[in-house]
């Protein structure tokens, strides 16, 4: 980084566009605290996404949505837990017990990346249990004591990630506790209550506050947009120089990154610009200057471009042109046949669906938030009119996985369902009669 480049990074750009938690939470999971690293915002928004749209974001959402859908906002009692739960209530404490020390040591890339799996393995139990979904042989009555315990549990565990990250995402932390019904968190926090955070402290009965995003996915215009704001600021900062330290604004790059770059060569009477000098002659204001003679380009070498007079017709052509007879209209085509070398190339995977949802002014669209087993992604599908979002979730389907991105009212979607159409159009989503893992491709 060089402040006499412009290759500089503000925290103000990255504000605007994803808020301080990010950039907070970017360099100390990205960087190792007192070490040379590399930033980009590149890799800034993939992590943002990650981690904290796809990851954090996403699993406190789905959880207070389906406690507010399924209880009316009140957490409901857990129950009778099974080894599960069991499960993941020692790896919560297990967090607990080595998050504190490694802040410690100041080692926040390592506690945040050990908290990050316990977003995970509370993200797995909740799809592997699926309280959205009943099976055709589980009573009602069971099921919806699964859908306690499975929301009480999962609650419980976000409950322990949220008051350990703190620190690291006050913004987003404190709008989480909100929602889980505990307050405001700067006032617990005042209080020392990191001293003696313990499984259990999330009560049933608890009313939950209104449900709000946490993390929205950040678009692909996103690294754009703060790459645009930094040029910006660059340009406003060397107009407001003063002539005699003018600032030379480097080039423009897709990501500016904190990696070291080598001195530019020392041209002219400053070190530091990597401006080319140039000599200006004295010019005596008693003499008159001299201008350079220009010569006018003959007739016939001026290009044809420049004449404004119409070319004279052929001796003894038509006035008008000869009338041609259409063609017939062509047979229809048979699909072009493809290789396997084609075929490969498309990327079929299966994913889950977790959130099924309509986009406000769109009859026909559906926002999908769906699942392939090492990512989370976004898919926008014109299915609204044939399948309630409810009955959607949990359901395991077909996408293009590779398609390049598009935009569509203001949302970016990632990918494409597979879907059979009948001779009305409707739409049948493909899917499957045998368990299939997520993010099995098929070929």
């Amino acid at each position: 980084m060089s402040k006499s480049r412009g290759n500089i990074v503000r925290a103000e750009t990255v504000d605007e566009v994803l808020g301080a938690d990010a950039l907070r939470y970017f360099l100390l999971r990205e960087i190792p605290f007192g070490q040379d690293g590399s930033f980009s915002f590149d890799a800034l928004v993939q992590r943002y996404n990650g981690d904290l749209a796809n990851g954090y974001g996403n699993l406190m959402s789905r959880v207070v949505n389906m406690v507010h859908k399924y209880f009316g906002g009140v957490l409901p009692e857990a129950g009778d837990l099974t080894q599960a739960e069991a499960a993941l209530r020692a790896s919560t404490e297990n967090a607990l017990a080595a998050f504190g020390p490694a802040f410690d040591e100041l080692n926040f890339s390592e506690a945040l990346k050990a908290l990050w799996g316990l977003v995970a393995e509370t993200d797995g139990y909740l799809t592997a249990n699926a309280p959205w979904k009943k099976p055709a042989d589980r009573s009602e009555s069971e099921h919806q004591k699964l859908q306690a315990r499975v929301l009480a549990v999962a609650a419980e565990a976000i409950r322990v990630i949220t008051a350990l990250v703190y620190p690291v995402l006050p913004d987003a932390a404190a709008k989480v506790w909100r929602q889980l019904g505990q307050g405001e968190l700067e006032n617990a926090a005042k209080q020392a209550f990191l001293k003696n955070l313990a499984w259990g402290g999330l009560k049933a009965g608890t009313k939950f506050g209104e449900p709000a995003p946490l993390f929205p996915r950040a678009e692909k215009d996103a690294v754009e947009r703060m790459q645009n704001l930094e040029d910006q600021n660059n340009r406003s900062a060397v107009d407001a120089a003063s002539p005699g330290e003018k600032i030379a604004p480097g080039p423009a790059t897709a990501s500016p990154s904190v990696t070291p770059t080598p001195p530019a060569n020392k041209q002219g009477a400053r070190g530091d610009e990597s401006l080319t000098q140039t000599s200006v002659v004295p010019h005596d204001s008693n003499k008159p200057q001299a201008t350079a003679k220009v010569d006018p380009v003959p007739a016939d070498q001026a290009s044809s471009r420049l004449s404004t007079t119409p070319a004279a017709a052929p001796e003894g052509a038509p006035l008008h042109p000869k009338e041609q007879t259409p063609d017939p209209p062509a047979a229809p085509q048979q699909p072009a046949q493809i290789t396997i070398d084609d075929f490969v190339k498309v990327e079929l995977r299966v994913a889950q669906i977790l959130v099924a949802e309509r986009v406000p002014k769109a009859d026909k669209l559906l926002r999908l938030e769906v699942d392939l087993g090492y990512e989370k992604r976004q898919i926008l599908a014109g299915i609204a009119q044939h399948y309630e979002p409810e009955k959607l979730i949990g359901r395991k389907i077909v996408i293009v996985a590779n398609l390049a991105p598009r935009k569509m009212r203001g949302l970016e979607s990632n990918g494409m369902l597979l879907a059979a159409s009948l001779d009305d159009g409707a739409p049948v989503l493909a899917g499957f009669l045998e368990e299939v893992p997520l993010g099995a491709r098929l070929k």
